[in-house]
């Protein structure tokens, strides 16, 4: 009886112990080092650059508003040092391969506006 109380104790030792490594694991590395994926959209002027478009009068547009924009991934630790939301596309300059662009018209339901 004791080797199987000794077994089952083990067991539940290792675990809590596998929960407790995976729980601080994902706190350092999202809540301290801030390596998760974000998405933004930053004002574009579809003048001089491709913009992808949305119509805000017939579509349902985000609380930003922007009807001609860009679109960036990039992780949590550089959008921290992001000023404003259209600071994003300056540090995404600076910050040169942390930042994707994702460009208007790689996908075939993509909307960009006309230059």
């Amino acid at each position: 009886m004791k080797s199987q109380q000794l077994r089952s104790h083990i067991i539940n030792t290792l675990f809590l112990s596998g929960f407790f490594v995976a729980l601080v694991a994902s706190f350092v590395r999202y809540y301290y080092l801030k390596e998760f994926p974000v998405h933004i959209e930053v004002s574009c002027d579809p003048t001089t650059e491709k913009c992808f478009h949305r119509d805000c009068d017939t579509d349902e547009c985000p609380p930003n508003g922007l009807e001609d924009y860009r679109q960036f991934d990039l992780p949590g630790n550089v959008f921290t040092t992001c000023s404003e939301v259209d600071g994003c596309s300056d540090v995404c300059k600076k910050e040169q391969g942390t930042c994707e662009e994702i460009v208007c018209g790689d996908n075939e339901e993509d909307v960009c506006s006309t230059q």
